[in-house]
């Protein structure tokens, strides 16, 4: 239950050597949020009908449209690099409802900066609005 209804949690970040946990909004019940998902599924015109009803699919092209890297509109640029001018850097973020009020704010272009786990926290709050169980996952450790 937790998984839908939980409006806060907290995301893990750092290294496998110092793991920091802080807390993370999620904010899937925020007007802006749901706003936001609905324009992410209308971005989502390219899936046949048969695919709209896959959660696997679904799943995809959410994470998909998250990431604007690839070019599709999406939320949020990744930036590993350190420089964040331009942006916010990814340690600003507490939680995915100051994302998505940027990103209502300036779409279709994307909001600057996040990281592997504002990504993690977005998707959280992406799954939630839709009703799907979510929770957010951090790697310290891809060997």
């Amino acid at each position: 239950r937790v998984a839908i209804t939980a409006g806060e949690g907290r995301i893990f970040t750092g290294t496998a050597d110092n793991v920091v946990s802080r807390p993370w909004i999620v904010g899937q019940f925020e007007d802006t949020v749901l706003l936001s998902v609905l324009y992410l599924l209308e971005l989502w015109d390219w899936a046949a009908e048969h695919q709209k009803a896959d959660v696997v699919e679904l799943a995809r092209a959410m994470t998909a449209l998250a990431n604007s890297n690839d070019g599709d509109q999406g939320v949020l640029c990744g930036n590993w690099s350190g420089d964040y001018t331009g942006g916010h850097p990814p340690s600003s973020w507490t939680g995915s409802v100051d994302v998505f009020e940027a990103y209502w704010k300036c779409r279709p272009v994307n909001v600057k900066f996040g990281q592997c786990w504002v990504f993690a926290g977005l998707l959280t709050t992406i799954y939630r609005a839709l009703g799907i169980p979510a929770r957010p996952v951090t790697n310290f450790n891809s060997g």
